[in-house]
């Protein structure tokens, strides 16, 4: 039984890089074939729903005046009821 546990975990950490291979591979295309805007939008989309998260964000640091501020955001539309505070 051990074994078999073993042997599960094990495919399913496999699967698991292969399914986030895949995803960087086409969030890499997408960068190369759409513009910037549309590219981010649909990367956070698939890194959100690969989380398993219901935001995910882009910031960008503001050294000189010491904050974040957010350039994207993608929110699971189960989210929406939910007000976000950034």
């Amino acid at each position: 039984t051990t074994n078999i546990t073993l042997q599960s975990k094990a495919e399913e950490s496999i699967k698991r890089q292969h399914d986030l291979y895949q995803l960087m591979t086409d969030i890499s295309k997408r960068f190369l074939n759409a513009d910037l805007q549309s590219a981010v939008a649909e990367m956070l989309q698939k890194i959100g729903k690969f989380a398993c998260v219901d935001r995910a964000y882009v910031y960008v640091l503001d050294e000189p005046n010491q904050y974040y501020n957010c350039l994207y955001e993608w929110r699971n539309p189960a989210a929406e009821k939910f007000p976000s505070l950034y």
